[in-house]
């Protein structure tokens, strides 16, 4: 078949689409094109069929990359996108990789060509789903919050979809996220995925830097291994555009830089979405504002897994159905405080009774009372066998530890509830899963001690008592109380420092104070002085 009759095919939509085609095809009227399009229907894909080119009419350019050309096109009556490239091994790979991917937040794939020009270069041509409403990069600043959040909920379906599949995008962004003409998303352009190893093989791997500047991880500046975790950094990214709507890295907003490993300045971003919500205020603002600051974590360790990311946001729709927008200031659970615990100062610890046991703790968590509320920042504190909530408005309410049940240690998921006997449920939310293990650990700690402490005279206080043994005889809490640093009591535990035997011979350098999350230089001098008592 000969570029002539594809031409005269295509006669209809005008010329400025014939050029646009010659030039994207680099070839002449006389050269041959031979090629295969699969059908659209999905169950026929892996039947190929020859197309003719009077199935295909070719109009106008609707996007223009480095390495391509979409072109607006009919097959068959109906709307496709065609993407024209140069024929190399990652086209090939997209192609095919595209062929396994059937997910409702994915472009749908409808087959591809291949030919060779005149000056026998390869050329590609990959045809799929047509999405009405371009690219996320040019809506930003005309969403509404209902739009944010779906949007934002179908891009984390579709990466949810993708590290199931074992399968790492390495480019998301907004330019890669498509929107129908109901702003609902899909995630574009495989040209730099890749399939990790299988789940009994190391987690991370070596890969090439790629990317876009404004979205890698900072472990991919770094040239270090990495893994599907680098899609959630960039998504994070992706969620503080929609908050702040407006782009990334464009006259110098967030420029990321050597000078900070290519971290995100929070305080910025902050600021910059107290700016782009002065007018209307959606009540799940601060939660989605904590969502996208735990993405862009600098140790992929402390970034959410995508499902847990789309469980968070259809917590948000449904919050945002039932609540709506309100009008107010930015009243953001990531404050200086964060979503991180904070403890108090302990009481004395002599280990002679349950209630000298008793723990003290506090921080601020999302908490809510019934399913249909909206999650709300609130400062917990547990101290003296209570626990007390504050919310934003100054009304406090105090529960006693003592008739609370004991909350399970197993949990997967950052969600927990604080069951009062014969009165409320609390559900709470942290930020990490490590938040989540060590205020769990701490609220059962202090469930246990007051429980001991509030027994009724003459009962045989054994068993109680034996609930608080385990931690309360434990060396390392007994040690780490000694200091008030009790609260990491739970990470020194679960990464391997659990014994002071361990600790006298291994010691603590730079590098475990950064697997334990141990940030403050007064704390990390504390343990180190600490350690060489350990040593004498």
């Amino acid at each position: 078949m000969r570029m002539g009759e594809i031409v005269a095919a295509i006669a209809s939509v005008g010329s400025a689409a014939v050029g646009a085609l010659r030039q994207c095809c680099q070839c002449s009227a006389e050269d041959v094109i031979e090629y295969e399009l699969l059908s659209m229907e999905r169950p026929s894909l892996r039947s190929p069929s020859t197309l003719h080119a009077k199935h295909l009419t070719i109009g106008p350019v609707i996007g223009c990359g480095a390495f391509a050309t979409v072109f607006l096109a009919t097959l068959h009556g109906q709307l496709v996108a065609l993407k024209c490239q140069k024929a190399e091994a990652h086209v090939y790979r997209e192609r095919d990789l595209l062929q396994t991917l059937h997910n409702s937040h994915v472009p749908r794939f409808i087959g591809a060509c291949d030919w060779t020009t005149s000056g026998d270069v390869a050329e590609v041509w990959t045809v799929s789903e047509f999405m009405a409403g371009g690219d996320l990069s040019k809506a930003l600043s005309t969403l509404t919050w209902a739009q944010v959040i779906q949007i934002a909920l179908d891009t984390a379906s579709a990466l949810k979809y993708l590290h199931e599949k074992r399968i790492v995008h390495r480019d998301v962004k907004c330019a890669n996220i498509l929107l129908d003409e109901n702003y609902h998303a899909r995630i574009c352009d495989f040209g730099f995925a890749r399939e990790l190893p299988s789940d009994d093989g190391p987690r991370k791997r070596s890969m090439t830097l790629c990317g876009t500047d404004a979205y890698m991880a900072p472990e991919i500046y770094f040239e270090e291994a990495y893994d599907e975790r680098v899609d959630i950094f960039s998504f994070g990214v992706v969620l503080m555009e929609l908050m702040c709507r407006r782009p990334i890295h464009k006259h110098n907003f967030l420029m990321r830089t050597p000078a900070n490993h290519f971290a995100i300045d929070i305080d910025t971003f902050r600021d910059a979405v107290a700016d782009a919500t002065k007018k209307t205020c959606p009540s799940f603002l601060s939660s989605l504002m904590c969502l996208a600051e735990m993405c862009v974590a600098t140790d992929a360790d402390a970034r959410p897994p995508a499902d847990e990311i789309v469980d968070w946001l259809a917590d948000l729709k449904a919050t945002d159905a039932a609540g709506g927008a309100r009008g107010s200031d930015v009243d953001t659970v990531c404050s200086d405080d964060g979503l991180h615990h904070h403890p108090v100062t302990p009481q004395p610890w002599n280990g002679s009774t349950a209630a000298a046991a008793s723990p003290a703790y506090e921080g601020t968590l999302l908490v809510r009372r019934a399913p249909e509320d909206p999650w709300q920042p609130m400062r917990l504190v547990m101290r003296d066998a209570a626990l007390t909530f504050h919310d934003d408005l100054g009304r406090v309410e105090t529960i006693h530890l003592s008739s609370c049940q004991s909350i399970p240690e197993t949990l997967s998921s950052r969600h927990w509830f604080i069951d009062v006997v014969c009165g409320d449920v609390w559900a709470c939310q942290a930020a990490t899963l490590v938040d989540t293990q060590i205020w769990v650990s701490m609220l059962n700690f202090g469930i246990k001690a007051a429980t001991a402490a509030n027994m009724a005279p003459g009962s045989d206080a054994s068993e109680a008592s034996s609930l608080v043994d385990d931690v309360c005889d434990d060396e390392v809490f007994t040690w780490l109380h000694a200091l008030g640093l009790e609260h990491y009591f739970s990470e020194f535990k679960s990464k391997g420092f659990a014994s002071l035997d361990f600790l006298r011979e291994t010691g603590l350098e730079e590098d475990d104070f950064n697997f334990l999350g141990i940030a403050s230089v007064d704390e990390q001098a504390a343990l180190t002085r600490a350690i060489s008592v350990l040593r004498e």
